[in-house]
């Protein structure tokens, strides 16, 4: 019988891109293995590309005399990366890695939250209280139990406005979704983030949205 212990992950690739130097940057965050594996492993390449022709995603798909730096560690210790030398026209491989950042001695700053009883009946830490409790306590059965009942819960919500041909509108961003990923405070959103700042919690819930 194999045993362990509940912990978070990353797994997603990212994309840092600059038309003007025409460097772009991969990242891919490796998803855990189950046996000897290291967890929390970032892999990544800068290299040169072609904005009017931006097609490559993967890390292997980058030509190697585009490579201009790798990257690799792990994004909860150490991340190092190597430069390629091109006076000497060697692989990145063979050269020594230098220290990026070492996030050891470096700590989250805590969340800044308002008092659960302040809390909107859909805001995360309050609809999904009883997942959590039941994780807390080793109920595993239960908290699948409580997220399936939510997420059904959501899915009669959208399929309720899909009949009345009703659209979703989020309440503090300007749109759902965004193409550039850069989502934009509504109005409402900058005063609610304004009143949060100044440690004033109160929302009042939208009774036409439940948010």
């Amino acid at each position: 019988m194999l045993r362990g212990s509940l912990s978070i992950t990353v797994a997603d690739t990212c994309y840092i891109t600059c038309p003007k130097s025409r460097i772009k940057v991969i990242l891919h965050y490796l998803e855990e293995g189950w046996l000897g594996k290291a967890q929390n492993r970032v892999l990544g390449v800068i290299f040169n590309y072609d904005p009017d022709n931006d097609s490559v995603t993967r890390i292997k798909d980058v030509p190697e005399k585009d490579v201009l730096a790798r990257l690799e560690g792990c994004w909860q210790d150490q991340v190092r990366y190597t430069m390629k030398d091109s006076k000497s026209r060697l692989n990145v491989e063979s050269q020594e890695s230098q220290l990026l950042i070492d996030l050891n001695p470096l700590w989250p700053l805590p969340k800044i939250i308002p008092p659960e009883n302040q809390q909107l009946p859909n805001e995360s830490r309050r609809l999904w209280r009883g997942v959590t409790e039941a994780i807390l306590n080793k109920q595993y059965g239960q908290a699948t139990k409580v997220k399936q009942e939510l997420e059904e819960s959501q899915r009669e919500k959208a399929a309720a406005r899909k009949e009345h041909g009703a659209d979703f509108k989020p309440r503090f961003f300007t749109e759902t979704l965004v193409a550039n990923g850069k989502p934009e405070l509504s109005d409402e959103g900058r005063q609610a983030l304004r009143r949060l700042q100044e440690g004033n919690y109160h929302l009042e819930e939208d009774v036409n949205t439940n948010t």
